[in-house]
């Protein structure tokens, strides 16, 4: 999971028209009259295929939790506080995220909080008034759990390490948001499961890693240093570059060019490692 740029201003056209928000209407209409609400039957075209569009756009088209694309798995518009419990912002953009079926599934209807559950607006308001009640930046209070691309810094809680997996950072206020967050969006999905995330994630450290150790042994065979330099600051940029492309999995990218030394120069020994490290502490006084 990686933070993305607030959308909540970004509303599609058609979600500003009176066909949708009468859907909306219609809805508050039958909780006024104390019907119990049925979110299959009661909810129904909350996300048209403008909507679906916009968010595809927005996130790159990436699932907001786990960052695979919809070559991946399906993509879906998902609602992140879940209508089963806040069913009156079924219809709130800014309640939506593009997700894949494989962390809805995990997310399912859970949504913890620490702090006091949000009410339903006054629902004596105007349909505008209540709507612009409804935008989830009015929720904060409520502390969630879940990480939120635009709500929350992702980094600040999760961190990636080289064997593909993500962790929860230790964070002097004890939050358990990381953990709760991986366990329910299931962030280590494995080969024990559809849709390999370690695995994948995991090939991204192998395939740099095999990029170098190709470089050391031309360095090896030819002692060009100036080559090896230049294949190194490749790799380097490569990474780089993948991450402001936006291409799945930016979070573990990120973190193997913060870790560049730790997950990749670290790993050699002897002779290769001195000249390694020589190129590498060379390359980081481009930017220091």
């Amino acid at each position: 999971m990686v933070s993305i740029d607030n959308y909540f201003e970004k509303i599609p056209l058609e979600m500003t028209e009176e066909t949708y928000k009468n859907q909306l209407k219609t809805l508050l209409d039958k909780i006024k009259s104390g019907v119990k609400i049925n979110t299959t039957n009661d909810i129904k075209r909350y996300a048209p295929i403008e909507v679906k569009k916009a968010l595809l756009v927005i996130f790159n088209g990436k699932c907001a939790y786990c960052e695979c694309k919809s070559s991946s798995a399906p993509l879906d518009t998902d609602h992140f506080r879940p209508k089963s419990i806040y069913m009156w912002l079924a219809y709130e953009w800014s309640n939506f995220l593009l997700v894949c079926k494989r962390c809805n599934t995990g997310k399912l209807a859970k949504f913890g909080i620490t702090g006091l559950r949000a009410e339903i607006p006054d629902l004596g308001l105007n349909l505008d008034a209540f709507i612009h009640k409804c935008n989830i930046l009015e929720y904060v209070h409520e502390n969630h759990e879940f990480l939120h691309p635009v709500l929350d810094e992702p980094s600040e809680y999760l961190e990636f390490k080289e064997n593909g997996k993500v962790y929860a950072k230790f964070r002097r206020d004890k939050s358990n948001r990381g953990q709760y967050s991986i366990d329910n969006y299931k962030l280590n999905r494995d080969e024990d499961y559809v849709g390999d995330l370690v695995g994948d994630r995991k090939k991204i450290v192998e395939t740099v890693r095999l990029r170098i150790e190709r470089a050391v042994k031309s360095y090896t065979k030819y002692g060009n240093e100036k080559e090896l330099y230049d294949t190194i600051q490749d790799i380097h940029l490569d990474l780089w570059l993948s991450i402001e492309k936006e291409e799945e999995y930016c979070a573990m990218r990120e973190s193997c060019v913060e870790n560049f030394k730790k997950f990749f120069i670290d790993k050699f020994k002897g002779d290769e490692e001195e000249i390694l490290n020589k190129v590498y502490a060379r390359l980081t006084s481009l930017y220091a």
